[in-house]
């Protein structure tokens, strides 16, 4: 559950992908941008758990915007820093001291997003499972430099179980969407464990997990089904349900057909072939 839950804090960074360039970008503006951010309705915009939800319906609403402009997809889209922290913070409702502590720290370092939904790109074949809807890479980071961090960790005491984050200095992963489902594959940069409650005990042990892959939907009164993959010395699986006001649990409420038939939809099997990362 807890790494699930450090899915849904920001998917953010690590390592330069080999053979990859650097790319012209098209700067998302802020009035876009917000707009994006408002269409986001009906949970808890606060609640880390919910924040995976928010960042990756974002993201999809700017690519596919960008790729009704140019299908092509001839240039990544990026999101300023700058601009994504003013825009939640007024789109939250909060005041930019009470912002969640990842979210602020993402801000002090300038932790830019970028986006490419170029076709040729992002996947060379599917082997399993259904034709994507969408798919592009996706890299969050900030700039290095000899007296900047490469990492930073923090402890998110909002989250329930508390929480131990790590995000590196970039994290790149793909973000592949299925209409009725949304998959994060090749996730690189990010870990976290528990630190209260039972999972806490036990995490104290394993150490912190890297999550590998994760799938999410969204049932049709807004509660999110998570599936997510993490990897230590071992592959761990694990489902669990985030209500719209961010509370989380493991797994789906035994008796709940629709909660069941969305969990059995994340457990299809998926074979996905993608190409090594270009615009860096």
């Amino acid at each position: 559950m807890a790494r699930l839950m450090a899915v849904a804090l920001t998917i953010a960074l690590a390592g330069r992908a080999a053979g990859a360039q650097t790319c012209s970008t098209t700067v998302v503006s802020r009035d876009e941008l917000i707009a994006a951010m408002r269409e986001e309705q009906g949970y808890n915009l606060v609640a880390t758990t919910n924040w995976a939800r928010f960042q990756t319906y974002v993201f999809l609403r700017l690519a596919r915007a960008a790729r009704a402009r140019d299908s092509s997809g001839r240039k990544p889209i990026l999101i300023r820093a700058e601009d994504w922290f003013w825009n939640y913070v007024a789109v939250a409702g909060l005041n930019p001291d009470s912002a969640p502590l990842g979210t602020r720290r993402a801000h002090d370092l300038g932790q830019d997003m970028q986006l490419d939904y170029n076709p040729a790109h992002v996947l060379s074949d599917v082997r399993r499972g259904p034709q994507p809807v969408l798919a592009m890479n996706v890299r969050i980071s900030w700039p290095p430099g000899p007296r900047v961090p490469t990492s930073y960790s923090y402890r998110d005491t909002l989250s329930v179980p508390k929480l131990k984050v790590t995000s590196q200095q970039m994290i790149t992963y793909r973000l592949v969407d299925f209409g009725d489902m949304v998959l994060y594959d090749e996730i690189k940069g990010v870990s976290g464990r528990p630190t209260s409650g039972l999972l806490g005990a036990l995490f104290s042990i394993l150490g912190e997990g890297s999550l590998v892959e994760s799938r999410m939907t969204i049932s049709s009164d807004g509660v999110q089904v998570l599936r997510a993959r993490s990897k230590k010395l071992f592959s761990v699986t694990a489902i669990a349900t985030v209500q719209p006001d961010g509370r989380g649990e493991k797994g789906v409420p035994n008796g709940n057909v629709a909660l069941a038939t969305l969990k059995a939809r994340l457990e299809e099997p998926l074979e996905l072939v993608y190409k090594p990362y270009v615009c860096w």
